[in-house]
């Protein structure tokens, strides 16, 4: 915030900012500081709506009207809500608190304007009879500063918006870096509901999304005083706790689309669900209705840019080694078979890690490095092919030239498949369309 020095006994602002130098001659001077426009803003409603936070703590600090609403029915802070940018800058580092001026050193403008109105009394609707709040605003606009700046000040975690969303909901189908923390810090609940869409489901939403910090779930966490440090259950482990099923319900409660939580958390790439999910009797050989188990959708829905491969790789790798643990699972080639197998479609992915852990135990899977189906189509064919294409996009790290490596490393040698297969069933059925500018080489 700017500071304020007397200049020959004018008051001007240390930003040296024009503008505020006027507003505070035009306060000093006696004007309305409630006086409102054609649409019954004040200046404050105005200062808000502009991200002018210094403006917003003069005119508080000369006891502007904080609550007075404007044609539209609209307080100072409600327009302060609504025009915080979509989504707040990543946070390397998060603060929780449990006073509201713990936050001051923390907020950028936007929020310290929100801070700066609540801070002098502003008040606002813990739910609206029309549905929502301004919780369910900020946690879709991603600011997880003024989330906790509302739930500090008494937002309602139960409160549900127009399309029934409470705002533990509304982060789930939004998203939002931080804000699973926080909701998690004001002890938010979880309801296991079966049957429901994907998309309104907390308990596979849950199961899907990976949390921002790993030690800090809702599924577990560490508390820690001073001497020592202790595992809780999160919210999502004390509803599973709850239900009439007890760990059953991991099992036993699907989606409307016919997927288990560990489904979706192999889906999400979400360790940490994976870990616990299976810990507590997840069974991973259940079949998705297209007849995929969890490892499958694992690879299935592996991200294509460096970051989420990796953390992909880290899930697969998770449901690998438990599979071979429990029922020994094992990857297999049969080059008299037109269909890829897990290997090939992992490498396509570029999940060099898991493609890694696969080699290291090949003679357990009694696995050709090369893996050539029918039509001579092998899993390094296919990490080239992909790799080709994200080279330009990819500087620091390529996933799909470290499979190459990999591969390389364990014997396996570049095969090339017949000139049919390469443009018929790479090109059709993975691309569904032949590129007009795209040439094959069949030298």
């Amino acid at each position: 915030m700017t500071q304020f020095f007397n200049d020959d006994n004018f008051i001007r602002n240390t930003d040296f900012l024009p503008w505020l130098d006027t507003l505070l001659v035009l306060i000093f001077r006696g004007s309305d500081i409630d006086a409102v426009d054609i649409n019954g803003r004040t200046a404050l409603h105005i200062a808000a709506h502009n991200g002018l936070a210094d403006a917003v703590h003069v005119l508080l600090q000369r006891n502007a009207t904080v609550n007075k609403r404007d044609n539209n029915g609209k307080t100072p802070l409600e327009v302060a809500c609504e025009n915080v940018p979509s989504i707040a800058p990543k946070q390397l580092q998060f603060f929780l608190a449990t006073e509201i001026n713990d936050l001051y050193p923390l907020l950028r403008k936007n929020e310290m304007i929100v801070y700066l109105l609540l801070s002098y009394g502003a008040s606002f609707e813990k739910c609206k009879p029309s549905g929502g709040s301004l919780l369910h605003s900020a946690i879709i606009k991603q600011n997880p500063y003024i989330v906790q700046l509302l739930l500090l000040k008494g937002a309602s975690l139960t409160c549900k918006d127009s399309f029934g969303r409470t705002p533990l909901l509304a982060y789930l189908q939004n998203g939002g870096e931080w804000t699973d923390v926080v909701l998690k810090h004001f002890n938010v609940s979880v309801n296991i509901e079966c049957g429901k869409p994907f998309n309104a489901s907390v308990f596979h939403l849950l199961s899907y999304h990976a949390p921002t910090r790993d030690n800090d779930n809702f599924l577990e966490y560490m508390k820690c005083d001073h001497s020592e440090c202790e595992l809780q259950k999160g919210p999502m482990a004390e509803a599973i706790e709850r239900h009439k099923l007890k760990y059953g319900v991991i099992n036993s409660c699907l989606d409307a689309e016919g997927f288990t939580a560990l489904h979706r958390a192999a889906q999400g790439a979400n360790v940490v669900a994976i870990r616990y999910l299976l810990r507590n009797g997840a069974n991973d050989s259940i079949l998705s209705l297209h007849g995929y188990d969890a490892l499958w959708l694992a690879v299935l829905h592996a991200e294509k840019h460096s970051l989420e491969v990796m953390k992909a790789s880290e899930a697969t790798i998770e449901l690998l080694r438990h599979a071979i643990k429990t029922r020994r699972y094992q990857i297999t080639c049969d080059s008299s078979r037109s269909e890829l197998t897990l290997y090939h479609l992992a490498a396509a992915r570029g999940l060099a890690n898991f493609i890694g852990e696969l080699l290291k135990e090949r003679k357990f899977h009694q696995l050709d490095v090369d893996c050539p189906n029918t039509d001579g189509i092998t899993p390094m064919y296919l990490a080239q092919l992909f790799e080709k294409k994200e080279a330009i996009a990819t500087i620091s790290y390529n996933p799909w030239d470290h499979v190459i490596n990999i591969i390389k490393s364990h014997g396996g040698k570049m095969r090339y498949p017949g000139k049919d297969a390469e443009y018929n069933v790479i090109h059709t059925r993975m691309y569904g369309l032949i590129p007009i500018d795209f040439l094959l080489d069949f030298s």
